[in-house]
């Protein structure tokens, strides 16, 4: 039996290969499933899922998985119903407690989906007080028993402000630094005792209203009070309101108190969360101090009782109520005295009189006074006290920290608020929101670049000064921010009491109409006569000691008017003499004399001198016009010398450009004042002025009224006067003054009237 060899396993399968013609077969996988389309899933970022009242959250989308373009983006935030569209929303929780934030995602599929988050809301802390700045002063003068405040609604950053009783029904606009925006009259309503003013959004209309109580009741003699309605004016007629007189429209209702009770209030509230008003009012017999409260809607001629909510013993101690504020979310409340105040916080889901059971927050003390209120953006509260020209002061919180979005370039100042000119102001990089740390900066400070990590600029001009910072951290990267420093006017000098230097010795001084202080000849004041006198100057002492005269070659016409200062082509000082005056406006001309100062010597005996080598400018008015004149200046940074006309309509100022030498020139028109307008009361008619040694303050006096402008570094005089704020520095009682000089240091000015020994008056101005 022949036994078979096997066939080698590997020659096997090359055979078996070759009889099928190729390759062998793979052994075959199973089938795989398609991966899964993804599906509409809402995501939810928040930049903060906790914090106390009053807590702002910024919400996104941007994490959700849309496969589809999104059509509609809806958040719910759970109270009162709120909603809100879109791929972002940000949502301000005014109640305390969990809250759960609904997204709900609709593509264009028709697909939906939604997903929610808490919101750990905590009871709100007392604010943190950053500190207490001047903002500026009062500038209409006619503002000077300032007893109440209300932010603007409808034009943010504006006050609305109004005097106590006794003064013409009348409300007035002004900006934060006390700047005088417009005055309104508030036809045919009364003035009886005006003691506070709210604003807000009436619930019937919509509109942001002025609410003014006539609650002031002094007398104990009223039973009614009558609340005005004022739906604020629109920009235009914020406008034109000083130029064309305009008078605000207003409704009015009455409001009385239970069981016919006759109480005094000067404190007078609106609730944004309710609309309701409420008022703060203290029973003259007792002392006790009461809120009581008229809810919404508030309806036109409609009377309606007020609801008592309960007494407030705080001011049996504190003293009166003297004025109050809400802020524009409701969640704080405020009352102050005359010379405190004090803060409560509000939950929203708590009542107003519930609010006040709470922990009294510390405030600093405010200016003394009745105003109070919250600014527009509850930042901090601004308050005045009841005087002319009053400091204008805010109470700034301290905001909580904003979380940071990546790397930011984020920066601070220092003072952070009450940036009057002249000030130095420190700028710091705030590096919370640089991880890497800084590795260079680039400021542009007004105009200004500067690769300093913190600089500090002296500013002197008013007006909006444009912040721009670049920062590079450690890495490598950058950002960029940019913002705005708002420069308030230089504060107007407080005139303190007026003193008397002397009197006027010489009985041939008797029409005194020009006057200027001496700096060759420390301690003597320049004086001459009004017209009908000869040409000749007098000197005297500060205390009025005669010194003697100096007669200039000419006749006088009628000099009216006398200014001082270093002359450049005389290279020492000189008197300019102005004759200058024009009652029946006939001249063709007005000569100023330029005199070469003398020398007087205080210790000798009166003298009696023929001036020499006086120049002489003869000077005509534009187009051959005449104009009386009793004002003359000089600018100390230019020489250049000013006329001021005097006729009760317009001031105009005229220009007489340095040099000044011999000859015939005409003069330049630079401005127009119009002394009949607001913040000017009194006099129009321009009697005399002078411009400070230094070139920064102006004077103007009028027969009943001085008035004061402080001119920043390189600003014209035209300038100045369409822009800078006018101070009244109470020109002192006079019979009929016609001089104005500073001394000559610049720290007050004199006057001297016409009339026998007259007194010297002097006015220190502070600072």
């Amino acid at each position: 039996m022949r036994l078979r060899r096997p066939i080698p396993i590997g020659l096997l399968i090359a055979l078996l290969t070759a009889s099928c013609g190729g390759d062998p077969d793979p052994v075959s996988e199973p089938p795989t499933e398609p991966p899964e389309a993804p599906t509409l899933t809402a995501v939810i970022e928040l930049d903060r899922t906790e914090g106390p009242l009053p807590l702002v959250v910024q919400f996104d989308s941007a994490a959700s998985i849309t496969p589809h373009e999104i059509t509609e983006a809806q958040w719910s935030f759970g109270e009162d119903g709120q909603t809100a569209l879109g791929l972002t929303a940000s949502y301000t929780y005014l109640t305390s407690g969990p809250h759960t934030v609904t997204l709900t995602l609709t593509d264009v599929e028709g697909g939906t989906d939604a997903t929610t988050a808490t919101v750990d809301v905590h009871p709100p802390n007392c604010p943190a007080v950053l500190g207490s700045y001047v903002m500026g002063q009062l500038e209409h003068p006619q503002l000077d028993r300032a007893s109440g405040f209300a932010a603007s609604f409808a034009h943010p950053g504006l006050l609305w402000s109004h005097n106590d009783g006794d003064d013409p029904a009348r409300l007035f606009a002004i900006e934060p630094d006390g700047r005088h925006v417009a005055e309104f009259g508030v036809p045919d309503a009364t003035n009886s005792d005006w003691e506070d003013i709210t604003s807000g959004v009436d619930p019937t209309s919509g509109l942001p209203t002025i609410y003014v109580a006539d609650a002031g009741d002094d007398a104990e003699n009223r039973t009614e009070i009558a609340v005005y309605m004022i739906a604020e004016p629109s920009p235009e007629a914020l406008a034109e309101a000083d130029a064309d007189g305009t008078g605000l429209g207003w409704t009015s209702m009455t409001v009385v108190y239970p069981d016919e009770a006759v109480l005094d209030s000067e404190v007078f509230l609106f609730d944004p969360q309710t609309g309701a008003l409420f008022l703060v009012s203290r029973d003259p017999e007792t002392g006790a101090t009461s809120l009581f409260r008229k809810p919404a809607p508030h309806l036109p001629a409609t009377t309606e009782e007020l609801e008592f909510v309960r007494a407030l013993p705080l001011f049996d101690d504190a003293g009166p109520a003297r004025g109050g504020t809400v802020s524009p979310l409701g969640d704080r409340i405020v009352l102050r005295t005359s010379d405190a105040a004090f803060l409560w916080m509000r939950d929203a889901g708590a009542s107003f009189e519930a609010a006040l059971d709470g922990e009294v927050c510390p405030l600093p003390a405010p200016e003394p006074g009745d105003s109070i209120e919250f600014a527009h953006d509850g930042s901090g509260l601004f308050a005045t006290a009841r005087a002319a020209s009053a400091a204008v002061e805010f109470i700034a919180f301290v905001e909580p920290p904003v979380p940071c979005d990546g790397l930011e370039a984020r920066f601070s100042v220092d003072p952070p608020f009450g940036h009057q000119v002249p000030v130095d102001v420190a700028f710091t990089v705030d590096e919370t929101c640089i991880p890497e740390g800084v590795a260079s900066v680039e400021w542009t400070l007004d105009g200004e670049t500067t690769d300093e990590l913190a600089p500090s600029v002296s500013f002197s001009r008013s007006g909006e000064v444009a912040i721009a910072l670049t920062v590079v951290d450690g890495a490598g990267a950058s950002a960029t921010t940019s913002g705005t420093l708002q420069l308030a006017p230089a504060a107007c000098p407080a005139p303190a009491e007026v003193e008397v230097w002397g009197t006027v010795e010489s009985d041939e001084i008797d029409e005194a109409s020009g006057l200027a202080a001496s700096t060759r000849n420390p301690g003597v004041l320049w004086v001459h006569n009004d017209s009908g006198d000869t040409a000749r100057l007098f000197a005297m002492t500060t205390a009025g000691v005669h010194l003697g005269i100096w007669t200039l070659p000419d006749d006088a016409r009628d000099y009216e008017a006398m200014t001082y200062g270093e002359d450049a082509t005389l290279g020492q000082e000189a008197i300019y003499v102005g004759d200058v005056g024009d009652n029946a406006e006939e001249r063709e001309s007005v000569t100023i004399y330029v005199v070469p100062e003398p020398d007087v010597d205080v210790d000798a005996p009166p003298v009696d001198v023929d001036l020499e080598d006086i120049a002489a400018l003869q000077l005509t008015y534009p187009g051959g016009e005449a104009h009386n004149c009793e004002t003359l200046m000089r600018d100390p940074e230019t020489g250049d010398l000013y006329l001021w006309t005097k006729n009760g309509t317009n001031t105009a100022v005229f220009r007489k450009a340095a040099p000044h030498v011999a000859g015939s020139f005409e003069l330049e028109w630079v401005a127009d004042l119009d002394l009949r307008a607001p913040p000017y009361e009194g006099s129009s008619l321009a009697t005399g002025g002078d411009i400070g040694p230094t070139g920064r303050r102006v004077v103007l006096r009028t027969y009943t009224d001085a008035w004061l402008w402080i001119r920043e570094e390189g600003q014209s005089l035209a300038d100045m006067l369409a822009t800078a704020r006018a101070c009244d520095v109470n020109a002192p009682s006079e019979p009929q003054g016609e001089t104005a000089a500073f001394a000559a240091d610049g720290a007050g000015y004199i006057t001297v009237s016409e009339g026998d020994a007259q007194p010297i008056h002097y006015t220190p101005l502070t600072p």
